[in-house]
């Protein structure tokens, strides 16, 4: 990871100097892109070098589309070239190597140091389509490549996103100034972040899994208690990991002035499936509600089928092995299931006066809510669905 190598802490503290001492206002967009360049190039050149082509190539696509020049079959065409490269590209590293040995086999020779998966690869190929579908739309300011370059680019989100948006991003570029408070809460953030990933996450979470021992490995001569305690472990060292992560990019931002898009929203605390969702890793959520779940709705008008189409690009995204799917599907499933259960319950007023106003029917539900979430943990903590299975069962089994 990016913000743990050796190089980061001193060449952010570096950047940050120059950014505010050095650089003039009106250069300090293209500061942060060669900023950001180098430290790529320094952990990647070739990876760093493919980046580059491809947001040229973005870039001139997301214009063209955007001249409204020529017939809609060749726009329509250059969208779906625009949009297809970027995905090809993601493909070839990070889903085709894991169903074809040979291609990561060839992948393996033609990188340095065995890097097989560029940095970010997800992040930087989700904020290409954002910017090309958003080009067709007309709907971003105005902006130069250097503006573009910078977004895609800056390494102060680039490894753990969040996945920003260009319209939120691009105009704090043009008047970048030295906001005390902004610089107080980043660092603030950074601090959270550390306590999250380093604290909480690194050292008790890790402490008490080691604690535990291989649980799944001899999972029939552990307690009940044991497995429970382990796909919990596991599931609150994923989130803090994660969400100090987002901290420390949320935060590094500030000190540059930037200020990025939430990643979380106290999702541990939420009462139902569709409000985690609303709160967990926001900025993909939304990126798949937009992008995903209401093209497809508006094509079939089916709820059901959007929200699963939706979470399974959740679960695809995260990596390549069929769990992922698997997992997508029981979060689509579990949010279709609420939203019927929602439908179902307005025609009883009783049940509906009992889940606004009873505080045993909101502790029900977020029991069950963060359960039914961490239950679904136990897909990807195993490469077989039938091991996972077998775990589940024997967790419900006194002992």
């Amino acid at each position: 990871m990016l913000y743990s190598s050796a190089v980061y802490l001193p060449f952010l503290l570096a950047a940050l100097a120059a950014y505010w001492w050095l650089v003039h206002a009106s250069a300090r967009r293209h500061f942060l892109s060669a900023a950001s360049l180098a430290l790529l190039g320094y952990l990647s050149w070739r990876a760093t070098a493919a980046l580059l082509v491809l947001a040229v190539f973005v870039y001139l696509v997301g214009r063209r589309v955007a001249a409204n020049q020529g017939s809609p079959r060749l726009r329509s065409a250059l969208l779906a070239a625009g949009i297809g490269v970027p995905l090809a590209y993601l493909a070839t590293f990070k889903y085709l190597p894991a169903y074809a040995p040979p291609i990561e086999q060839l992948l393996g020779s033609m990188t340095a140091g065995g890097l097989l998966l560029p940095l970010g690869i997800s992040y930087f190929t989700f904020k290409f389509l954002h910017y090309l579908i958003e080009m067709r739309r007309g709907t971003l300011p105005a902006h130069d490549f250097g503006d573009f370059l910078c977004f895609i680019t800056l390494f102060t989100i680039f490894p753990a996103g969040p996945i920003e948006r260009f319209g939120n991003l691009q105009p704090q570029f043009a008047t970048p100034r030295f906001d005390g408070e902004l610089f107080r809460s980043g660092l603030g953030r950074i601090v959270t972040g550390l306590a999250k990933k380093v604290l909480i996450a690194d050292f008790v979470c890790a402490m008490l899994l080691e604690q535990l021992g291989d649980v799944p490995g001899n999972m029939a001569e552990r307690s009940s208690l044991a497995l429970f305690a382990w796909i919990w472990l596991g599931f609150l060292r994923l989130y803090f990991d994660f969400a100090g992560y987002s901290d420390l990019a949320i935060g590094t931002s500030r000190l540059f002035g930037l200020r990025v898009i939430e990643n979380f929203d106290w999702p541990l605390f939420k009462r139902n499936i569709s409000e985690f969702w609303r709160s967990w890793h926001l900025s993909l959520t939304n990126w798949c509600r937009d992008y995903i779940y209401f093209p497809v709705f508006g094509l079939t008008r089916q709820p059901v089928l959007a929200i699963l189409a939706c979470m399974i690009a959740v679960g695809y995204w995260h990596g390549a092995h069929p769990k992922w799917l698997l997992w997508g599907t029981w979060h689509g499933a579990g949010l279709a299931l609420w939203q019927v259960w929602q439908m179902r319950k307005r025609r009883w007023p009783a049940l509906m006066r009992i889940s606004r106003d009873s505080a045993v029917y909101a502790l029900a539900s977020w029991v069950l809510t963060l359960n039914f979430v961490v239950m679904g943990g136990l897909i990807t903590a195993f490469d077989r669905p039938l091991d996972a299975l077998r775990y589940f069962l024997h967790m419900l089994t006194p002992s």
